[in-house]
């Protein structure tokens, strides 16, 4: 295998759906070099990219450069291939990709960088669609879908008591985790022991808090914006429901969901938003089930079903935990980047 270098501005400990998707894959591949790249503090803030990848490729003799994040660390793998006739490999996300669409600079680069690539590694087929809109030729793009490295081993559901959701996700607006809390006084009434889970951080926990509290739910809803492994795997076992009614608004679309296999690998069924890369993670009525977000009435019913049926809910959960089995580990996933490094 050629001397690969993952250059990318999230990886491990960097928590998030990007940096645990670039570690499943990397990982167990020791010819690969993992570098964190650190943006400068002036603009052009990845001006220093340039000169740090193009050093590190010279000292470590390296033979294809891979990077996540098209823009900007995408600039630095451009030039890099033009001073060095070095090949690089580009692993695009979704939401990287519309957002660039919202700056006709950007869009532009964007698409230089990825029609220059050896390789684009789309991590679901909507992002793949998303890519090919840039022009980029069809035989230059692969899928590579988030993976988990193992199923977990379940504990026995004995002796459980009470009804529990979970959230898994940063604390954003396209999360949507405002409506699950805006839809709790509802559920309550139906369900008085339910309790909900919110694991994740960012902009919206004031707000959230505020809406917990305006709602007088506060003694149902606990939000943890740092949890352990362990503390993360204890969470999903004890949940009843994976909840995630993520928004798909325009160029601001989930790519895929990997927090979504998460719950599926716990036989957990799941309620999530339809649009984007959601709909491949969770397979309708089958896995779990796809629902309007912007519809609370949808969102009601949808765990409402779940909690009220739960010999229906262990079907789903078991056959999401199959599919991960059938299709998301990441043995599979490893051998095919290998291919596509050598």
């Amino acid at each position: 295998m050629k001397r690969v270098l993952l250059y990318t501005l999230e990886y491990p400990p960097d928590q998030g759906g990007v940096a645990s998707y670039l570690y499943a894959l990397h990982h167990a591949l020791p010819a690969v070099t993992v570098i964190r790249a650190t943006l400068g503090r002036y603009s052009p803030r990845w001006l220093g990219l340039v000169f740090d990848l193009i050093q590190r490729v010279r000292r470590d003799r390296i033979q294809c450069v891979a990077v996540s994040h098209v823009l900007p660390v995408g600039y630095a793998a451009l030039v890099t291939r033009v001073i060095q006739r070095i090949p690089y490999v580009v692993f695009v996300h979704g939401l990287d990709l519309l957002r660039a669409r919202r700056d006709p600079w950007k869009k532009m680069w964007c698409g230089i960088v990825l029609r220059h690539a050896r390789t684009v590694i789309a991590n679901s087929r909507f992002t793949e669609k998303v890519a090919e809109s840039y022009g980029v030729p069809r035989e230059k793009l692969v899928v590579l879908t988030p993976c988990l490295e193992a199923l977990p081993v379940l504990a026995s559901e004995e002796g459980r008591t009470g009804h529990t959701l979970l959230s898994v996700g940063r604390l954003v607006k396209r999360k949507n985790h405002a409506t699950v809390i805006a839809v709790f006084p509802e559920l309550i009434k139906r369900f008085p022991g339910l309790t909900y889970t919110i694991v994740g951080n960012g902009p919206e926990r004031h707000e959230l808090e505020e809406q917990i509290a305006k709602l007088k739910v506060r003694a149902h809803i606990t939000i943890k914006d740092h949890v352990s492994d362990a503390e993360r795997a204890a969470l999903y076992e004890a949940c009843d429901v994976f909840v995630l009614p993520v928004l798909s608004s325009g160029d601001d679309v989930e790519g895929f969901g990997i927090v979504f296999l998460e719950a599926a690998s716990f036989a957990k069924p799941v309620v999530a938003g339809r649009g984007g890369g959601a709909e491949e993670a969770v397979e309708d009525m089958k896995t779990g089930i796809l629902i309007d977000p912007m519809r609370q009435e949808e969102l009601v019913a949808a765990i409402s079903t779940l909690l009220e049926n739960p010999t229906y809910s262990r079907e789903l959960g078991a056959r999401a935990r199959a599919r991960v089995e059938r299709e998301f580990l990441c043995t599979s996933r490893a051998q095919a980047l290998l291919k596509i490094y050598s």
